[in-house]
């Protein structure tokens, strides 16, 4: 029997494995692999170990770094969601005119035409992410996610709704929202990286 069919045969729990197959994707790293069961030696296997050790570091860094973008992202919006609800404008507070005493609101100072009967249904339209993309690479990939992705990209953009918000309006559970968002957010980046 083959020695690489012998091996793999051998260490077919290792080899699937799910990092496994990702370093072995790097033809680089797939020689070196092959050269180490082809010609067994000591030097031929400190060779993949190291080479594993820097895939492996690097492959650890790039999962804490997403985790740190993830975390940072999330604290964002529920810093800026905290702001908004602390800091509003209010357009009806009275404000006292010093001369007449009369009392009037900041509303009566706004020209007419621009207070407008706005539906929920108007905003809904209007808070489409797509609307707001330049990039035409990200425009392109945000037209290829099913529609249930594109609205909970637009329920965490948009409309700054968390992940238990957004499932109680759907009739979903948090954790296939957040599993639907962070596939939204993988394919996405593929689609712009490649």
């Amino acid at each position: 029997m083959d020695e690489k069919v012998k091996f793999c045969l051998e260490h077919i729990d290792i080899l699937n494995e799910p990092i496994i197959p990702s370093f072995l994707k790097q033809k680089k790293n797939y020689q070196i692999f092959i050269e180490a069961l082809q010609h067994p030696s000591q030097h031929n296997h400190n060779i993949l170990d190291e080479e594993f050790k820097k895939f492996y570091k690097k492959i650890r860094i790039i999962k804490y770094i997403n985790s740190l973008i993830n975390i940072a992202s999330v604290d964002f919006d529920k810093k800026i969601r905290k702001e908004r609800e602390r800091i509003q404008l209010v357009l009806d507070a009275p404000i006292v005119l010093n001369q007449s005493n009369e009392v009037a609101s900041k509303v009566d100072y706004i020209p007419g035409p621009l207070l407008l009967d706005v539906s929920d249904e108007c905003l809904k339209a209007s808070e489409d992410l797509r609307e707001y993309v330049v990039n035409k690479r990200l425009y392109y990939a945000l037209s290829s996610l099913t529609e249930k992705q594109i609205t909970i990209l637009n329920y965490i953009y948009s409309k700054g709704f968390t992940m238990q918000e957004i499932a109680n309006q759907l009739g979903e559970t948090r954790q296939n929202i957040s599993n639907i968002h962070q596939k939204s957010i993988e394919k996405l980046k593929n689609m712009i990286i490649s």
